[in-house]
């Protein structure tokens, strides 16, 4: 084995070997330059799925977002632990060539049971030798695990969401791929083990050659191979499943929010019963919002000391079912004239609607410039959404299916913003 190794060593070009010696500069820039991009793209990819989700409806949205976030999350643990181990790696090179005659073991005078290990290199050259190969399998492994994810992300595009956005029935083709593919995970965590069995081998190729394209295994093959056939596979599995463990966690922490999920690292008891009044949200609030933050509706501020309440609220794509729906029964032509708008018991009559365009296209809505002057000193609650009369109209019609009226009804609740009027006196 050593003199295959020895003959490949041999047989590399000058320019890979003078690459592979001095490699660590290269990963450095690459390590830097991505440990502050991964930090930006983690912001820019949550906004960037939200923003999806408004404009149009995408099948598989939800998976995209946690396999990008997860991908996202992997790089980022994957470079920042290089960069330490490289600079680890650079102190013992410096300490190694400060004294370069070797630990001095006359003068290390421990009692037992406390003992030195004897070895034949009394320098740090085998430790030196062994932190930059550490270093090589972690970057390594952080850039081809982002491909397999980007991976699976093509092929739920390929598999999911291209036939919906085309709208084509894949059928009885979709049942075969999902168990195909369930079949080609097992075999992926399992280092290959359905490959190995034989005659099964011939019923699985056509499938797992076709995931290995789409999935981008097939050009990590190679690499793959020279990884697996060569790491003690329980350290692997133990290492990875650390690293995952980190990985998941930090893109939950990133995420959950997004995606309406409980925070499951709170363990206050009654964060739903603090208090009894209305809920107040930052994002119902235009001056608690980041310069980059969206939210579907807002007013300028909590406490009102303006003559006029500046409501806005967020087009999405999920109000075209509505309006196409209440143009059947009523002649409709904006969408303002869907909502409805009162404050405290009185609803508000003749409201003048202004379509509204923000620096991010996307967040485009309505805004209406609602008078108060006359609201009394102190709480008020600000009420809107879809007419009633239209929903009633809607939800009488026998045409449309039980379960979609109960998905209108969950998706159409009135929005309440509480606010205090200031006399500014």
């Amino acid at each position: 084995m050593e003199q295959l190794n020895e003959n490949a060593e041999n047989n590399s070009p000058s320019w890979l070997k003078n690459l592979q010696e001095n490699s660590w500069e290269l990963e450095f820039l690459i390590s830097g330059g991505a440990v502050f991009s991964l930090f930006q793209l983690s912001r820019y990819w949550v906004d960037t799925i939200e923003s999806i989700g408004v404009s149009f409806p995408f099948p598989g949205a939800n998976l995209f977002f946690m396999i990008g976030a997860l991908g996202i999350e992997v790089l980022k643990i994957g470079f920042v632990i290089h960069l330490l181990m490289r600079a680890f790696w650079i102190s013992m090179v410096c300490i190694n060539f400060a004294y370069p005659q070797g630990i001095n073991e006359s003068k290390v005078k421990w009692q037992k049971p406390f003992s030195l290990k004897k070895s034949t290199d009394k320098g740090l050259n085998n430790t030196i030798i062994s932190i930059d190969r550490i270093c090589g399998i972690i970057i390594f492994l952080s850039i081809s695990s982002t491909f397999i994810l980007a991976g699976l992300m093509f092929s739920i595009f390929l598999t999911i969401s291209l036939p919906a956005l085309l709208g084509i029935d894949l059928g009885f083709l979709n049942i075969v791929l999902f168990v195909a593919a369930i079949f080609y995970f097992i075999d992926f965590i399992t280092f290959g083990l359905l490959r190995k069995i034989r005659y099964f081998s011939f019923v699985i190729y056509p499938f797992f050659v076709f995931f290995d394209i789409i999935t981008f295994k097939y050009f990590l093959q190679k690499s793959l191979y020279l990884f697996f056939t060569n790491v003690s596979r329980w350290k692997f599995v133990l290492a990875i499943s650390v690293y995952l463990v980190f990985a998941i966690t930090l893109s939950y922490l990133n995420i959950y929010r997004t995606m309406q999920w409980p925070n499951v690292f709170d363990k206050r008891a009654y964060k739903w019963e603090m208090a009894a009044g209305e809920y107040l949200g930052s994002s119902m609030y235009k001056d608690q919002l980041d310069a980059n933050s969206n939210s579907a509706y807002h007013i300028q501020s909590k406490i009102i000391k303006d003559n006029f309440i500046e409501l806005f609220i967020r087009y999405n794509y999920r109000i075209d079912e509505i309006m196409n729906l209440s143009k059947q029964k009523e002649k409709l032509e904006f969408l303002s004239q869907l909502i409805a708008v009162q404050i405290d018991d009185v609803i508000l009559e003749d409201i003048e609607w202004h379509p509204t365009w923000s620096k991010n296209s996307t967040n485009i809505g309505i805004t209406a410039m609602i008078p108060i002057k006359d609201l009394k000193y102190g709480k008020h609650v600000l009420v809107f959404g879809i007419k009633p009369e239209l929903l009633e109209e809607i939800y009488k019609d026998k045409s449309l299916d039980a379960v979609y009226i109960e998905e209108l009804k969950r998706n159409n609740e009135y929005t309440t913003i509480p606010f205090w009027k200031d006399s500014g006196e």
